[in-house]
């Protein structure tokens, strides 16, 4: 078995029309800030609580 690092590198462009890139920038830029992602699921697990 082989467990070599894998490197992929993802461009992607916003704008209007484009959902991937604009899905994946904001994916990015989640992951970019320092707590961002944690924010983002305790607000999806506060709304469904309220359920």
């Amino acid at each position: 078995m082989d467990l070599s690092q894998v490197v992929l590198d993802i461009t992607a462009q916003q704008g209007a029309g484009n959902l991937l890139g604009n899905l994946l920038c904001a994916v990015t830029g989640l992951l970019d800030s320092p707590g961002g992602l944690s924010r983002l699921l305790n607000q999806i697990l506060g709304v469904l609580q309220g359920l």
